[in-house]
C-alpha cells in the first residue's frame, strides 16, 4: 500500500514539474528598461480597437530615443491572436534600438514566438489609419504596428 502511494505521489510531482516546465519554456519574457514610458495598448477586433495615440506617443519617444513601450493584440480573420510588444531600449552605436516581441497563435500562418532588434521606425499614413512601421531589423523583416 505504501509503495503504491509513493508511486502515485511521485507521478503527481513529475506531472506538475512537466507542466511548470512547459509554461516556463512557452512564456516569452519582455525586458523593460528602467523608467520606461508606457504609451498604451490596444486590442484590435474586426469592429475596432485601433488607437492612433499610442503610435504617436511611441514615435515621439523614438525620435528622441527615450525608453517607451506599446502593446497590441490583434486577431486573424479566424480569430487567432497575435500579440506584439515594442520597446525602445535606448541608443546603440548612435542608433535608437527597438526590441520587438511577437507571440503568434495563428493556426493558419506563423505560429510561435520570436523577438528581433530593429533600428528604424516611421509613421505611414494609410487609407484608413496610420501605421507605425519598424524596419532595419536583425531578422530582415518589416513590422507594421
Amino acid at each position: 500500500m505504501k509503495r503504491n502511494l509513493k508511486i502515485i505521489l511521485f507521478s503527481i510531482i513529475l506531472v506538475l514539474i512537466l507542466i511548470g516546465l512547459y509554461f516556463y519554456l512557452n512564456f516569452q519574457r519582455v525586458y523593460l528598461p528602467k523608467n520606461v514610458k508606457n504609451c498604451g495598448s490596444e486590442e484590435n477586433t474586426r469592429s475596432g480597437g485601433y488607437n492612433s495615440s499610442i503610435r504617436d506617443c511611441f514615435y515621439e519617444s523614438y525620435q528622441v530615443c527615450v525608453s517607451a513601450k506599446i502593446y497590441k493584440k490583434a486577431f486573424t480573420i479566424e480569430g487567432d491572436p497575435i500579440m506584439t510588444t515594442m520597446v525602445i531600449e535606448g541608443r546603440e552605436n548612435n542608433l535608437c534600438k527597438l526590441h520587438v516581441y511577437v507571440d503568434s497563435r495563428d493556426n493558419f500562418g506563423f505560429y510561435g514566438k520570436y523577438n528581433t532588434i530593429c533600428y528604424n521606425a516611421f509613421l505611414n499614413n494609410g487609407a484608413d489609419r496610420r501605421n507605425l512601421v519598424v524596419d532595419s531589423c536583425d531578422n530582415g523583416k518589416k513590422i507594421y504596428f
